[in-house]
């Protein structure tokens, strides 16, 4: 992240003097910049330009359900049998 500052602030300053300030070495900052993505921010790169799938934020968000307000473990086991009543026949049996 260091690194990356840095490379955001050259234009504005030196980048000897950033790599002193943030007390790292002029060196790693080249050797960071010199080495490729790694697969994880290639990923990221590519699934920040894919388009949206057709219908994406059209329906009005929703939250998880009512906050617990400090009903704890009884409010949980209520909202699990209300929605297990909702499940396929065979999938219910499967959970209980």
């Amino acid at each position: 992240m260091t690194f990356a500052f840095i490379d955001a602030e050259k234009v504005a300053f030196p980048i000897d003097g950033l790599c002193r300030v943030l007390d790292v070495s002029s060196s790693g900052y080249f050797a960071w910049r010199g080495r490729p993505a790694c697969r994880r921010q290639r990923d990221d790169v590519v699934l920040l330009h894919l388009p949206p799938l057709e219908g994406h934020g059209s329906a009005p968000r929703m939250k998880n359900g009512p906050a617990l307000a400090g009903h704890g473990a009884e409010a949980v086991r209520d909202a699990i049998a209300r929605t297990i009543v909702t499940l396929p026949e065979a999938l219910r049996r499967s959970l209980t």
